[in-house]
């Protein structure tokens, strides 16, 4: 584990003075939230009664500490409740990096369940988020309502890849040699006995040429159809961009 320092601020809770820890830069800050939580519960201490700073090696062994005294919940087995505190054990160091969740944009705790959110449930911390599309917004509503944030993603890279590929097989195209040397020549000397025929060969065949870099198979048509119903406009992919950029908070 590292020592990084967090910065120590008194704020005013329930009628007393409580000692809370702030960022030390932004970013990722699921360690801090839970010690803040524990902290305003009065479930945890920091090492002296006014300290300007505390490291994330003091942090992560305080909250061990606090996994370790959990009551597990009624009906919770032996067997779960150690599965439960290896979890946390294991992802105590990497805390201070960030925290992966899968999220789903119904409502504010809707999450996809991982191991990561153990944490949280084993200290009885609700977690919540902020990625809501405001059911206002009813074609968008529509679509994210039974996604999850990763497959939200497998779908706009599908979208793309299928607009690259239909972009690519309606670009121009040149004929190939074998194709060019069998058109008819417009040699200005050649017989023009029978104009009317000819140019109607050239015509068809040049007809012929401009149609096959159109043709698209049946099932990249179907596959291009079926995720453009679904699809994000580019202005509802950048709002949806600048709502995951902002941080989960914790309750």
């Amino acid at each position: 584990m590292g020592d990084t320092e967090y910065q120590v601020k008194t704020i005013a809770y329930g009628g007393k003075f409580v000692p809370i820890i702030m960022q030390n830069e932004n970013g990722p800050c699921p360690l801090i939230a839970l010690c803040n939580v524990l902290l305003l519960r009065g479930k945890m201490h920091l090492p002296s009664s006014n300290p300007e700073s505390v490291s994330f090696r003091y942090l992560a062994n305080t909250l061990s500490e606090a996994f370790m005294n959990v009551e597990p919940a009624t009906g919770t087995s032996t067997q779960h409740m150690e599965l439960a505190l290896d979890d946390c054990m294991a992802l105590l160091p990497t805390l201070q990096a960030g925290l992966d969740v899968n999220v789903r944009f119904q409502h504010t705790q809707d999450f996809e369940y991982t191991a990561n959110l153990t944490l949280f449930d084993l200290l009885r911390v609700r977690l919540l988020h902020g990625w809501i599309v405001s059911p206002d917004d009813k074609p968008t509503a529509s679509v994210l309502r039974d996604l999850s944030y990763n497959h939200l993603v497998e779908l706009v890279i599908e979208m793309q890849v299928a607009q690259e590929e239909k972009r690519k097989h309606h670009s121009p195209k040149s004929s190939p040699p074998s194709e060019q040397q069998n058109l008819p020549s417009t040699n200005q000397n050649q017989d023009n006995s029978c104009p009317q025929d000819g140019g109607n060969q050239q015509h068809d065949m040049s007809s012929q040429l401009q149609e096959k870099p159109q043709q698209l198979s049946q099932e990249k048509e179907q596959q291009l159809d079926e995720t453009i119903r679904k699809g994000l406009v580019a202005e509802k992919e950048q709002q949806l961009d600048e709502t995951i950029r902002k941080g989960l908070v914790a309750e």
